[in-house]
């Protein structure tokens, strides 16, 4: 593969898996919990966050056997 195609695979591969479709955004409410898994997500911050309240987000690893 040519780098040329490479750089159109790439960009392909990112417009699709950002399409509307694939997107999940979280309305956070008192005592909500939201888990995911952590292997390979692609996160973008809303932008929505008031700096000035404080945020908890503990994390935990969880090993198959």
């Amino acid at each position: 593969m040519t780098q040329e195609e490479a750089c159109l695979l790439i960009d392909e591969l990112i417009t699709t898996a950002t399409d509307d479709r694939f997107l999940y955004y979280h309305y956070w409410k008192v005592d909500d919990v939201l888990m995911w898994d952590q292997r390979a997500p692609m996160r973008r911050g809303a932008g929505d966050a008031n700096p000035e309240e404080r945020r908890v987000m503990p994390g935990t690893i969880v090993y198959p056997y």
